[in-house]
């Protein structure tokens, strides 16, 4: 796979990665300063997820684009955890009137230690941190 290369990117490719930085970045900082108990509220209605279907070729296209634009964030030092980037998600998706879930699940990792982890859900496309989520006890989702 090719190594990403910003200046390869067209203008609306640039433009939704910029957004994706800023918003991880923004993301990282607020949930690391106020703590994610403090700053859950601000996700959406807590308990509720949004529906599981088969978005429009339009609103599906859009989605797909914002998940490529935060997989190339993943680049980025603050970008890499999956707190930052499902926030971040929510927040691009949301400015677009998209529906989207953010989940917050548990587990338990080899040594017994308990691991944390989360994922965004928008229609049936999981835009960040699905590939994982089978492992995780869901404790709270926002929609």
């Amino acid at each position: 796979m090719n190594p990403f290369r910003f200046f390869d990117l067209n203008g609306e490719e640039k433009r939704l990665f910029l957004e994706a930085a800023y918003e991880t970045l923004s993301a990282r900082i607020v949930t690391t300063v106020c703590g994610m108990r403090r700053y859950a509220p601000r996700l959406g209605q807590n308990g509720t997820e949004t529906e599981t279907i088969e978005f429009d070729p339009e609103r599906k296209d859009r989605v797909l684009r914002i998940k490529a634009a935060l997989a190339r964030c993943r680049h980025l030092i603050w970008a890499r955890k999956c707190l930052a980037e499902s926030v971040a998600a929510k927040r691009m998706l949301d400015r677009r009137g998209i529906p989207a879930t953010l989940y917050l699940g548990v587990a338990k990792d080899d040594k017994g230690k308990m691991t944390a982890h989360a994922w965004l859900r928008s229609g049936n496309v999981w835009v960040t941190g699905g590939r994982n989520r089978h492992k995780f006890t869901v404790v709270g989702f926002f929609s």
